[in-house]
């Protein structure tokens, strides 16, 4: 599991702060899920104020983002995207799947939800078991 900030710019030259917690279910690259908020500190009227999404975020090579999300007008949107990260382990190896490490990770990406388009910085801290994604 690794929980962070995220720093998010939009088409509109707006600025965004949030919060993400990501975790895999079982091993492999298919097997990662993320929940988290977006809170706009300067916007553009056609962009809502926060969204709060829950996506599964695939990995091979690149990431991609398919989820859902419920801005703060109620609406209900399809979540996708495309990121990619880098990861170092503050101990281990960071493939070590027999060890409980803490580790490090920094993605950069661009997402979309209806006319919202957004590019974001997310560094997180990870506990987890090695990073196995091949098996």
């Amino acid at each position: 599991m690794g929980v962070g900030p995220v720093i998010g710019f939009t088409w509109h030259d707006s600025f965004s702060l949030g919060w993400e917690v990501a975790g895999s279910k079982g091993p492999g690259p298919f097997a990662r899920f993320s929940g988290g908020g977006s809170y706009h500190l300067s916007r553009h009227e056609d962009d809502p104020a926060y969204f709060h999404y829950v996506a599964w975020e695939p990995w091979l090579y690149v990431g991609g983002t398919l989820g859902t999300t419920v801005t703060s007008q109620g609406d209900v949107r399809v979540l996708y995207g495309l990121w990619e990260g880098v990861a170092l382990s503050m101990s281990e190896s960071l493939y070590d799947a027999d060890t409980l490490q803490w580790a490090v990770s920094l993605t950069i990406g661009w997402r979309g939800a209806g006319s919202t388009h957004q590019f974001y910085l997310t560094p997180k801290v990870w506990r987890i078991q090695g990073w196995d994604f091949f098996t």
